[in-house]
């Protein structure tokens, strides 16, 4: 595996849509990056690299991966418990190893954003990108009070309307935050604090990966060459219904399993990595 190929093609976001369906990697490639994601990362190794990024307080223990945990549900990353000398709670958030991350600067600046507009998400108190296949990237943040809200409504069938309803407006509440430019924020310039969309326009955003998917979605027979010209036609015809002077903040894959409630609200946004600059109907 040509670690040093993939880590140029996955953290390049110029070219996607949405980043999980549309990275640059082969399915073999997706394959062997996340079989082994959670067992390869040792907690001894772990605490030795997060310590070197938390000075004051450190890090005394993590605990072992629980895919049962409600930190473990539906994400890319290995997300691991762990506890500060302090005795707060910490989530370390760990990309493959080897493999780095390319967007967790912008993640943290997102989840700052919305706790400076009232709404619940996380601190973030360290950042480490991965500088050897040897290394892994991560994220150390706050851990959030609060039930997964896909556990919550398996324990609580009968409060699904309410809580759906509440996830609506959390949502409609994120995209009233206006932001610069359209697309995947540009990770390079969230590391000196600044947020900003790669593309300029909210068309060039929404056709980054279109030609990548109708090709797929040709390879695969689902369409017929065609279709795919067909299909793009309608989108080079109609840049009128793709236009907006200014983008809003969009989630990306606000889903059950990345929100937490306490039965009342949301109390918890996570998962950032899909995060961009768009309109709200996306």
């Amino acid at each position: 595996m040509n670690l040093k190929s993939i880590n140029k093609r996955i953290i390049n976001r110029k070219d996607v849509f949405y980043w999980q369906s549309e990275r640059r990697i082969s399915e073999a490639e997706a394959g062997e990056i996340w079989k082994d994601r959670h067992s390869a990362i040792k907690n001894s190794k772990l605490i030795k690299i997060v310590n070197s990024c938390l000075k004051e307080d450190e890090c005394v223990s993590i605990d072992e991966f629980d895919n049962t945990k409600q930190e473990s549900l539906g994400g890319i990353n290995s997300n691991r418990v762990g506890r500060l000398k302090s005795g707060k709670e910490v989530i370390v958030r760990c990309h493959p190893m080897g493999v780095k991350n390319g967007y967790f600067y912008v993640e943290s600046l997102v989840a700052q954003l919305l706790i400076d507009n009232n709404l619940p998400s996380y601190k973030t108190y360290a950042i480490h990108e991965c500088e050897n296949e040897h290394d892994c990237a991560f994220q150390v943040i706050e851990k959030l009070n609060g039930i997964n809200v896909e556990l919550f409504l398996k324990q609580n069938p009968k409060m699904e309307e309410k809580i759906v309803y509440e996830m609506g407006k959390t949502a409609a509440k994120i995209n009233q935050i206006e932001v610069e430019g359209f697309g995947p924020f540009n990770n390079d310039l969230a590391k000196r604090g600044k947020l900003k969309g790669i593309f300029n326009s909210l068309y060039k955003s929404v056709v980054a990966g279109l030609d990548y998917d109708l090709n797929l979605l040709v390879r695969y027979n689902i369409i017929t060459k065609q279709e795919a010209k067909s299909y793009k036609k309608i989108f080079s015809t109609n840049k009128v219904l793709l236009q907006r002077e200014k983008a809003v903040l969009v989630h990306n894959d606000f889903i059950d399993w990345n929100s937490l409630t306490d039965g009342k609200a949301i109390n918890g946004i996570l998962d950032l990595d899909e995060c961009v600059a768009s309109d709200p109907i996306s």
